[in-house]
């Protein structure tokens, strides 16, 4: 069946943008129901809904996206911060974070403080002197961290 925004012919077997994103949604998340965590249903009409389809449709297709909204939609992924933090960083799932705090489904954070930490805790890790570390310690929590 074709939208009144399709094409004949076209890429994607005459289907538009966004009958593609909600066709690929669909293998993602699977089909809108009940049992799905209402913040995945949230971000399901945000990207449904979005102003630049075709942008969208490639950023659902990245490597470090799709399998990890397929694994959040089938529970094998937790839908927090933790979970997410799991992952290897990168720009894509950088923004998944953003849109699932921005439709409610995670809590809002201050990214730039998490990897201040994270920064500031290897740092000290691999800090091999113990008396250095203990003053190093001292310095980034009472003059960076605070």
């Amino acid at each position: 069946m074709l939208c009144r925004r399709s094409r004949r012919g076209g890429a994607g077997g005459g289907q538009c943008a966004r009958c593609l994103i909600n066709r690929r949604l669909g293998e993602l998340l699977g089909p809108p129901s009940d049992a799905l965590h209402p913040g995945l249903e949230a971000l399901r009409h945000n990207i449904a809904t979005t102003e630049h389809p075709i942008t969208t449709r490639r950023w659902l297709n990245k490597p470090s996206v799709s399998p990890v909204l397929s694994d959040l939609a089938a529970g094998r992924r937790a839908l927090t911060h933790e979970a997410l933090d799991e992952l290897p960083d990168s720009p894509p799932l950088a923004y998944l974070r953003q849109v699932l705090a921005g439709v409610g489904a995670l809590p809002e954070r201050d990214e730039y403080m998490v990897r201040l930490e994270r920064f500031l805790t290897g740092l000290l890790a691999s800090q091999p002197d113990p008396e250095q570390r203990k003053i190093l310690h001292r310095y980034t929590i009472w003059h960076l961290i605070r």
